[in-house]
């Protein structure tokens, strides 16, 4: 699936950002590697220039990951008109895929589409300078210890049904569900930490493939009359279909898709928002209420994987706590100062 992610020619994400690769090598052999990746809608939206490394690998030396950050800061460096002052990662290559290094929850297995890195990697970030920016939270869901907690008890008596519509998206209303899904997207998130915008063609490109794998995908919307105020979108865990599949589609698909139902029975809430206005009332707890429900209707079912969130994202964090969710993994994504280049800052005391 990175090869699929890296491709500049066909991959849509590369329209508005660009990248070099670069591997270390030792004694002959590679020992690691990073992407250095300029994302223009990201720098727009956040007012500044952001200098995004991902798809780091490494040995456990020291020296590699040294050499890999510092390769990294000097491609930002070079980057023209930019002023780069930090590094942040990683993201591979945004917020909107893969991200993180895992830091707690090294034993369990890991919420669908998130990493699972070895215990050193913090340790080799943390060593060549790189601090701590934001954490990424995952909550697990059980089907035994749900059903008793005291918010989901609360939900089951709220009656809302004449404010408040519950749609789910079918494969005839796709294509339209596509655009609304994408405009709450970039209205819900808009003011969270890290955010970039995602456009229509590129969030197309991420569900193309889902979902046409039966089950596998649920887009849940939360509508006021005719207004969509709230979505859910949940995949299916199926990692094991993807490992055996090496990550594409072709003609034996159905054949592990049916192996596949054989595997881990979970979900994973990818996507959970709610527009700013409708957050304090009931409608968070309610579009949660539904997705628990959903989840329910599968017999199989034994667990729904709630996340990412951020770390200061305390509405919902505790929504899923008292929904009875237990924090199972944590993700860090890395910050690392850049010093300013010392002729260019006089000169740009020099020009006050």
């Amino acid at each position: 699936m990175q090869s699929k992610q890296l491709d500049e020619a066909r991959h849509p994400y590369w329209r508005q950002a660009e990248r070099t690769l670069f591997l270390a090598w030792k004694n002959g052999r590679v020992v690691g590697r990073i992407a250095a990746i300029a994302d223009h809608d990201l720098d727009r939206q956040q007012g500044h220039a952001v200098g995004v490394w991902g798809f780091f690998d490494s040995e456990n030396d020291h020296g590699t990951a040294m050499a890999l950050f510092d390769t990294v800061e000097a491609w930002h460096k070079s980057r023209p008109g930019a002023r780069v002052s930090f590094l942040r990662g990683p993201l591979s290559p945004s917020l909107n895929y893969t991200c993180g290094m895992l830091v707690s929850g090294f034993d369990c297995h890991q919420p669908f589409l998130m990493p699972w890195t070895p215990p050193y990697y913090p340790v080799l970030a943390e060593q060549t300078g790189m601090h701590k920016e934001q954490d990424l939270l995952c909550y697990r869901f059980f089907r035994q210890t749900e059903a008793n907690a005291p918010m989901v008890k609360l939900a089951e008596r709220l009656d809302l049904t004449d404010a408040y519509r519950v749609r789910h998206s079918t494969r005839a209303t796709f294509k339209s569900d596509l655009r609304i899904l994408t405009d709450l997207y970039n209205r819900c998130w808009d003011e969270n930490w890290g955010f970039s915008p995602i456009p229509l063609i590129e969030m197309h490109h991420m569900l193309r493939e889902i979902r046409f794998l039966p089950g596998c995908m649920q887009m849940i919307f939360f509508e006021s009359g005719d207004l969509p105020v709230a979505v859910a979108l949940v995949l299916r865990d199926f990692d094991g279909l993807l490992r055996r599949t090496r990550g594409g589609i072709g003609p034996a698909l159905p054949w592990h898709l049916w192996r596949g139902l054989q595997d881990r029975r979970g979900l994973r809430i990818i996507l959970f928002g709610v527009l700013k206005e409708y957050r304090s009332g009931a409608v968070p707890l309610l579009l949660m209420r539904e997705v628990l429900a959903m989840a329910h209707e599968r017999k199989r079912m034994e667990y729904l994987d709630g996340g990412w969130t951020i770390e200061d994202n305390e509405d919902v964090n505790d929504l899923c706590e008292q929904m009875g969710g237990q924090l199972i993994t944590r993700h860090r994504v890395y910050r690392r100062e850049i010093a300013p280049e010392p002729e260019v800052e006089a000169l740009r005391a020099a020009s006050v």
